[in-house]
């Protein structure tokens, strides 16, 4: 048997509330499945089943909110979920053949759901577990247009908690922070995208965004300025050993931060290939384990919109956030002549018991000169010099 503890997934994370149960004593899991939701600053969060094999207990109700370093679930094999079964014959425990002789299985809370808005789970098509277990959206999908908006505006409303996101913007009003700026000509990176996704990203399918590019040159940045993987802990400066990006993604509930292994990347469509995971994952409300944890800095971009430029609040634990404006033309001034040039703003906010301020003009720096550049990462040729 192997005892499952509620995973601390942020520097600043001391417990979290267990939201919901997806998967019932005696249910088969696959490692890497989600069998539990927590939900933990603003953001549900999924977590991971860490074997293949059954789910034996749950050790902590829903709703409850449980510390750091605490049992919440046991994991074993299916001889000994045959044991627990035979020990306690009340609580019977469903194996894989069960489920193939008694249809998809439907975890409490899908249950739960499907009663309150009326709908027959026999009449459900599963889409989980490769169409062996049900799920709360096959169940919102069973029910009707209105329905199914009032179901999903009952789901949003339920999944920020409000005082967890007046605490974190509190705390970060106690950070002693600063700021830097720097203009950004984006016409190469214009032309680079275009190729890419001309060539090699429409053959893959994979369409890079601006973000993308931000995303890698801020990790480039990381490993030229190591300060920048430093971040304040308690009462000292720590190095994060593993670092991680934040990207903001904007919800219908508010602002949640997914994390990326970045520094895993090999090349940009890769890592596009995370970012767009990430952000889906993000929008439809749950983030699994491997887009949870701390990150050293996070990327804000607002490029979509008609803003400019914007200051971003510092999230607690971090070393520095960098806000994105829209891309726009604009007059400057090159080879003393008056052209227009397609630019963007960048804004880094940094936490001054981190870094200072000449270390935060190299990172911005060197952002902008990799987002200037033309020699950038992709497929499993290297990087590639675009002017060539």
């Amino acid at each position: 048997m192997t005892d499952f503890f509620m995973p601390k997934l942020g520097l600043t994370m001391e417990e979290a509330r267990l939201v919901r149960w997806l998967k019932a004593p005696g249910e088969p899991v696959n490692e890497g499945e989600a069998f539990a939701e927590i939900e933990s600053d603003k953001a549900i969060l999924e977590l991971q089943a860490p074997q293949t094999g059954v789910l034996l207990t749950q050790r902590v109700p829903e709703g409850a909110v449980v510390p750091v370093g605490s049992v919440i679930a046991t994991f074993g094999t299916v001889e000994e979920a045959l044991q627990v079964q035979t020990e306690a014959p009340s609580s019977r425990l469903q194996t894989a053949e069960d489920l193939a002789e008694t249809g998809p299985a439907a975890a409490p809370a899908v249950r739960r759901r499907a009663r309150e808005l009326g709908v027959d789970l026999s009449q459900v098509v599963a889409t989980g577990a490769g169409g062996r277990r049900i799920t709360l959206a096959d169940v919102e999908q069973a029910v009707g247009p209105s329905q199914s908006q009032n179901a999903s505006a009952h789901r949003e409303e339920a999944l920020v908690n409000r005082q967890a996101v007046a605490e974190r913007l509190t705390q970060s009003a106690r950070i002693p922070q600063f700021r830097v700026r720097m203009d950004v000509d984006a016409e190469t990176l214009i032309t680079v995208r275009s190729v890419i996704d001309a060539t090699t990203g429409e053959s893959l399918g994979i369409h890079l965004t601006v973000t993308d590019f931000v995303l890698w040159a801020v990790v480039h940045a990381i490993r030229a300025h190591p300060r920048f993987q430093r971040v304040w802990s308690g009462s000292q400066v720590v190095t994060v050993p593993d670092p991680r990006v934040g990207l903001v993604v904007a919800t219908d509930t508010g602002l949640v931060i997914p994390t990326l292994a970045m520094f895993h990347a090999v090349n940009l469509l890769e890592l596009a290939g995370y970012r767009h995971d990430a952000v889906t994952r993000a929008r439809a409300g749950r983030i699994p384990q491997q887009y949870a944890g701390s990150a050293v800095v996070s990327v804000s971009n607002l490029g979509m919109t008609r803003v400019d430029e914007f200051d971003a609040l510092l999230n607690p634990g971090e070393s520095a956030i960098l806000a994105v404006g829209r891309i726009a033309k604009r007059p400057v001034v090159r080879e003393d002549q008056l052209v227009v040039r397609r630019q963007f703003t960048l804004t880094l906010t940094c936490d001054h018991r981190v870094v200072d301020g000449m270390d935060a003009a190299h990172f911005i720096e060197t952002v902008a000169q990799q987002l200037e550049s033309m020699n950038w990462p992709i497929g499993h040729g290297g990087r590639h010099d675009y002017s060539r």
